[in-house]
């Protein structure tokens, strides 16, 4: 694909606790319809997408590869990356506004120059298709390794939830019985006593 500037924005780098300086970035549009720009461990893709809820777009990050698919609109955008992004980054996100949807990505690696494309060019198709099929292998790997993490934590967290409504039970059975015994208890020292008193009275009136 081939690429132009169509306007500047300037981005501020942090050097320090005090100190930025202020780094322009060319913001460039495809063929494709979509605008990107990027700093230096980020991107930022805008996709003319509109009309539509958040539940109706589909996004997948992979590591080289970016699908964006939007059934309703029958409207579908792959990018494949010439350098890798962190797709496991959690200040990766997306948002639609008015105008686009906006995806906003974190580089994998920050000491690479600025990117001078971002649809990976001089590959045959069959290269492409080979290299964008193992980036989305891994991450439905990765994807799944996850679920399997969160499987994991809910039966831990159910078992936990178990234990601690059973230690709980235990506790309210071992009241009721403690509180039974001490009636009881009571009532016999009770009894007793006036068995006691009676047998007193008893030996008092036979003298």
């Amino acid at each position: 694909l081939n690429f132009r500037a169509t306007k500047k924005r300037a981005y501020p780098i942090n050097l320090g606790t005090n100190r930025k300086i202020m780094r322009k970035t060319t913001i460039t549009k495809s063929k494709s319809g979509y605008k990107w720009s990027q700093t230096d461990d980020s991107l930022t893709i805008s996709l003319p997408v509109q009309n539509v809820t958040r539940k109706d777009i589909d996004v997948l990050m992979a590591e080289y590869v970016l699908k964006v698919n939007v059934p309703s609109s029958r409207y579908i955008q792959i990018i494949d990356f010439p350098f890798p992004i962190d797709f496991t980054s959690n200040q990766n996100h997306v948002q639609l506004t008015d105008d686009a949807l906006e995806v906003f990505l974190m580089k994998k690696d920050v000491n690479v120059a600025p990117w001078t494309e971002l649809q990976l060019t001089g590959l045959s198709q069959a290269e492409l298709t080979e290299r964008r099929n193992r980036s989305l292998d891994e991450y439905y790997t990765w994807q799944e390794e996850e679920r399997k993490k969160a499987r994991s934590l809910t039966h831990e967290l159910d078992h936990e939830a178990t234990r601690q409504q059973m230690a709980v039970e235990s506790h309210q059975r071992d009241t009721i019985e403690s509180t039974k015994k001490a009636i009881h208890d009571r009532e016999t020292d009770i009894l007793q006593n006036e068995l006691d008193a009676l047998e007193a009275q008893n030996k008092s009136l036979s003298q």
